[in-house]
């Protein structure tokens, strides 16, 4: 029998962001270096196919969302309600979060393109499609990023509706990178392991400022509404032809399967995130 172990909240995000960086090597090492990685992959792009029944059309709508212009008014606006609710290290953090997250994305997919990992012009022939800087996403990263920074500086009564977003979002323009061919799900859950590193270290900046109580039910709708908005791109998209989408899903099940997983991804990142930010738990047997 071991006595409760009080673990308090700054040491828990500091463990969320070193545990997301670790993972998120781990897995490109996995999606990337290994035969079964780059299959499944490879496995869940269907470019070609959407375009022709319209769903790469609907998806590129969703993609046009992220861009200088919207970033920068998102970042105003976290920035503004912060400081109207008088917590200015929470307006910092949301910053931090969106500016760190995005450049450091922009950092490394160059960088890991130009790194050669795989040892030789043999290896990179193998798999020269995989080093053309897409690792992580950075429309994912600045979809999630921009959602959790109105989580950060959202009063309490709203924090639900605006973590409900920020994961509906995330997921949403994840699910649809995959779909225009855009990037691998790898690139995407990457991206999310990635922001939630920066939003952990972004929560110790805001301390008391971010608030505490960040839990609920809130990534979970999120989820489900990620996961229902991939539904309506697909029949949105191919309305003309829905006789076909029974048949192209069927032809192309690595994607289905690849779209729960990365609502699946996104959910339980960002609900480890506010976990992590709540008040000192106690663990122990």
């Amino acid at each position: 029998m071991f006595s409760p172990l009080v673990i308090g909240r700054r040491t828990r995000l500091a463990l969320l962001a070193v545990g997301c960086v670790a993972a998120m090597g781990l897995l490109y090492g996995f999606a990337l270096l290994t035969a079964v990685g780059r299959h499944i992959d490879r496995s869940a792009l269907f470019a070609e196919a959407a375009d022709d029944l319209g769903i790469a059309r609907e998806s590129g709508r969703l993609l046009a969302s992220i861009s200088v212009a919207s970033i920068g008014v998102v970042v105003v606006l976290a920035v503004v309600v912060a400081l109207l609710r008088e917590r200015p290290r929470a307006a910092v953090a949301a910053i931090l979060l969106v500016a760190g997250a995005n450049v450091t994305a922009q950092i490394m997919k160059p960088a890991l393109s130009d790194a050669d990992p795989f040892g030789g012009e043999s290896a990179r022939r193998d798999v020269g499609e995989f080093l053309g800087g897409a690792f992580p996403s950075g429309h994912a990263t600045a979809a999630l990023s921009l959602g959790l920074a109105l989580v950060l500086v959202s009063p309490a009564a709203l924090r639900r509706i605006a973590a409900t977003i920020a994961v509906a979002y995330g997921v949403g323009v994840g699910i649809a990178t995959v779909a225009m061919g855009w990037h691998f799900p790898s690139d995407v859950i990457g991206a999310y392991l990635m922001t939630i590193a920066w939003a952990a270290i972004a929560a110790l900046v805001a301390g008391a400022d971010g608030g505490h109580e960040l839990g609920g039910r809130g990534p979970i709708l999120g989820a489900v509404l990620g996961l229902a908005g991939g539904l309506a791109l697909l029949i949105i998209g191919a309305r003309r032809n829905l006789g076909e989408l029974p048949g192209f899903l069927l032809a192309n099940t690595s994607f289905v399967l690849a779209v729960p997983f990365i609502a699946l991804a996104g959910l339980v990142l960002v609900d480890a995130l506010l976990n992590a930010h709540q008040r000192a738990a106690r663990t122990g047997m």
